[in-house]
């Protein structure tokens, strides 16, 4: 062990004896020698996150434990002595930071959204004045671009496109793995599933009365949904229109069952996502075979002036990934 003090984040260890003084509290505590190397490692490392087995192989051979595996424990107990807002956890494991620092202030790398706030340069997420997280790489593009969205539904795919292409996941399911660990991080209300995709929960604005995509237009106002090539509207049910809603939303990507009913207010879904099917199915008369396709994905809206190659309407490739 070195025979030094060290010192960051308000923190100063003397590493010889395992004294700990707290700087904003004027106090200090007493650390054991595995603590003593485990806070070593994390004050050494200046703020930067270092995964358990980082951690354990950074450690004096005498002072690790048996397997990376109880770092986490080691670290819950210093903790509790030094106060658990001094160290911090996220997707690339555990940081020291000074818990009376300062929140950052709004500029071009801080992006907000209702009480949520985002440090783009440290991929620091404040939620509120007295919680913060910091996020991986790839969870944090993926919050960033719901942030960005306003509280407007945006798609897997859409997601998965805005991602810069050094974050983003192998295929695009792997979005709803990113969306499922930030609910996990945040909390399962702040990020909710509808109008075909994820949104996070906040003041979103007024959506536009209108939708279009594919040749199909849809009034919301009046359940009419206007279609390319034809001179005169469909009127269309309630329950009809909100699940072409979630077809428009998803822009070609296919929709099962379960994704239409979510996507749907609730005084318009029907029972189950079963029911859904006998929705679509009265659909596809008003509207035509043609613009609605199936396939064991689910179902899509398609342009029929775009969508006939070789008299076959083609699955889209990324159906097979979402």
């Amino acid at each position: 062990m070195l025979d030094v003090p060290l010192c960051y984040a308000g923190l100063e260890l003397q590493t010889s004896t395992g004294l700990v003084r707290l700087h904003a509290e004027s106090s200090a505590v007493m650390l054991s020698g595995q603590q003593v190397a485990v806070l070593a490692v994390l004050i050494t490392a200046r703020g930067t996150p270092l995964s358990r087995e980082a951690i354990w192989a950074a450690m004096p051979r005498g002072y690790r434990p048996p397997t990376a595996a109880q770092i986490g424990v080691v670290i819950a107990n210093i903790r509790r002595k030094i106060g658990a807002a001094r160290i911090l956890t996220g997707a690339d494991g555990w940081w020291v930071r000074d818990p009376i620092a300062p929140e950052p202030v709004d500029g071009t790398d801080v992006l907000s959204f209702g009480s949520l706030r985002l440090d783009a340069e440290h991929r620091y997420v404040f939620d509120g004045p007295a919680r913060f997280v910091r996020l991986g790489p790839q969870e944090f593009a993926v919050l960033r671009v719901l942030v960005e969205a306003r509280g407007v539904p945006r798609s897997r795919s859409g997601i998965w496109s805005s991602l810069p292409p050094h974050d983003r996941p192998a295929t695009i399911a792997a979005v709803g793995v990113l969306i499922h660990h930030l609910r996990e991080r945040l909390g399962p209300d702040r990020i909710i599933t509808g109008g075909g995709g994820w949104r996070l929960a906040g003041p979103a604005g007024p959506r536009p009365r209108a939708a279009e995509w594919a040749g199909v237009r849809l009034e919301r106002t009046t359940s009419e949904t206007w279609l390319a090539g034809q001179n005169a509207p469909v009127k269309l049910s309630p329950q009809q229109a909100e699940a072409l809603q979630v077809l428009i939303d998803a822009q070609g990507e296919p929709r099962s069952g379960a994704q239409v009913r979510d996507g749907m207010s609730v005084r318009a879904r029907p029972k189950n996502a079963l029911a859904v099917g006998s929705v679509i199915s009265r659909l596809r008369r008003k509207i035509g075979r043609d613009r609605l396709a199936t396939g064991r994905a689910g179902w899509w809206l398609t342009d029929p002036a775009l969508a006939q190659v070789g008299g076959e309407r083609r699955i889209p490739m990324r159906a097979h990934c979402g």
